[in-house]
């Protein structure tokens, strides 16, 4: 769900306003208490496991790392690394950017490099997390 407005907000837009133009994220709030992130001065309602995918994928962005499908997997799972499939990894990251509007948009909000992992494509000093 998008909204221009507020996490609350009744008023829900197309993303295709997003997936016109250019995608840049210069300003992400997350919002954990809400299910809730602004990303660019616009609201999307997420699950809780949604929140919490980005809250890892943030956190890494926060230390300019790159995170793997097993380790996001072992972080959000509770389980030991070498138990957790890449691809278990990979469908949180699909379900997330799913739910920020599809593959166009949200592939260039969070890019998968091969042998290195995901990593969010944001500025450390534009992300706040709350």
């Amino acid at each position: 769900i998008y909204s221009s407005s507020s996490p609350h907000s009744n008023n829900t837009l197309s993303v295709s306003i997003l997936q016109e133009s250019s995608f840049n994220a210069q300003s992400i709030e997350l919002l954990r208490s809400e299910n809730s992130v602004q990303i660019n001065g616009d609201w999307f309602q997420l699950t809780s496991s949604n929140i919490e995918t980005l809250s890892v994928l943030l956190e890494c962005g926060l230390d300019d790392e790159y995170i793997t499908g097993a380790a996001l997997e072992s972080i959000l799972s509770g389980k030991n690394e070498i138990d957790c499939d890449d691809n278990a990894g990979a469908m949180r990251i699909k379900r997330l950017r799913d739910n920020l509007g599809g593959q166009i948009i949200a592939s260039k909000f969070i890019k998968h490099v091969p042998s290195k992992g995901y990593q969010v494509t944001s500025s450390k000093d534009n992300i706040k997390l709350g």
